[in-house]
């Protein structure tokens, strides 16, 4: 598992950090199935699709905190989710403690995209 933290604020991230995090985070997480990496992916995409639509941002804070239990939820049912949970959790605090929550938040969504693709081409399991 790599030394690699998440930063308090994702607003702050440039778009190398984000991919070096990603990088990082799919090549940590290749042991984790990829249908359970996509199930969390499919509920952030709704969420982006949501942003990209100028949508209630405040609805969106809410629906990021309440995919904290998730995340916890899937680390508890499987120890092998837990780093995986973790770090994405950590990555909801980055953008929620954010000054710019439009920023943090779409660098948490390229970071979750850059998570997902790296993963399969680090050969996650299936």
């Amino acid at each position: 598992m790599s030394t690699l933290t998440i930063p308090k604020d994702l607003a702050q991230c440039t778009p190398e950090e984000i991919d070096e995090l990603a990088n990082q985070m799919g090549r940590d997480f290749k042991e984790i199935k990829t249908a359970q990496l996509r199930n969390v992916f499919a509920h952030i995409n709704r969420m982006r699709t949501r942003w990209r639509r100028n949508q209630d941002r405040e609805q969106l804070r809410r629906d990021l905190v309440m995919l904290k239990p998730r995340l916890a939820y899937a680390g508890g049912r499987q120890q092998a989710v837990r780093p995986m949970s973790d770090k994405f959790r950590k990555a909801i605090d980055a953008v929620l403690k954010s000054k710019d929550f439009d920023t943090a938040l779409r660098n948490f969504f390229d970071l979750i995209e850059g998570v997902v693709a790296y993963h399969k081409y680090y050969g996650g399991t299936d």
